[in-house]
């Protein structure tokens, strides 16, 4: 971190439109992604071993992401009753709830995100709801960030289905569908996703 900082400071001294500049600018962003890859996968690594409840990792991620700020307010509501999980479906529930998240404060403006956890007995269902002023239909991904076309793909992998929709009365909704045998690891079928066979080459399990 500290040389990135060193040829951040460096780049700021050479003047806009110099060649060298746009060349430190692409590293610097390839870095920043790269970064945000190895972090992922320590996350992933360390996720399984969290005794905590889905719910209250969701929002204290939350109001991680939003730091020292007031607003926008962050909730969650819960529903149902809560089951063991497996390993992957966490991760990846946490890491595109992080996304939407991002998404909100960046975008929206919003004074209020809600966190919703449904549990139920065919799957989980999360929604992340916002009041702000609504998102693009695909808004471009800061460095590091996958945006909302590469939340859908990495819901896929893990057999999840992610949607967005604009909320009535002003914001986003981000809803993630996770059916019961990529949530609850239920037999009735091989599970064998591509998420579930990343996390086994991540874990070595």
């Amino acid at each position: 971190m500290g040389l990135t900082l060193q040829v951040q400071a460096g780049m700021e001294e050479m003047p806009p439109g110099h060649p060298a500049r746009a060349r430190l600018e692409r590293a610097l962003a390839q870095a920043d992604a790269l970064l945000a890859q190895t972090r992922d996968q320590v996350q992933a690594l360390r996720i399984h071993q969290l005794d905590e409840n889905l719910g209250t990792l969701l929002l204290q991620q939350a109001l991680a992401l939003r730091g020292d700020r007031s607003e926008p307010a962050i909730e969650l509501v819960q529903t149902g009753e809560a089951r063991a999980l497996c390993p992957e479906a966490v991760t990846e529930l946490l890491m595109l709830a992080r996304e939407a998240v991002q998404n909100a404060l960046r975008h929206a403006r919003a004074r209020r995100v809600v966190l919703q956890l449904a549990h139920r007995p065919d799957g989980l269902l999360l929604t992340v709801s916002d009041d702000g002023r609504g998102m693009p239909a695909d808004p471009s991904p800061a460095p590091g960030h996958w945006g909302m076309r590469g939340m859908r793909e990495r819901a896929a992998q893990l057999g999840a289905r992610l949607s967005w929709e604009p909320v009535p009365d002003g914001g986003t909704r981000v809803v993630l569908w996770v059916p019961a045998q990529q949530a609850y690891g239920e037999e009735g079928g091989t599970g064998a996703t591509p998420g579930r066979a990343l996390w086994r080459r991540l874990t070595g399990g």
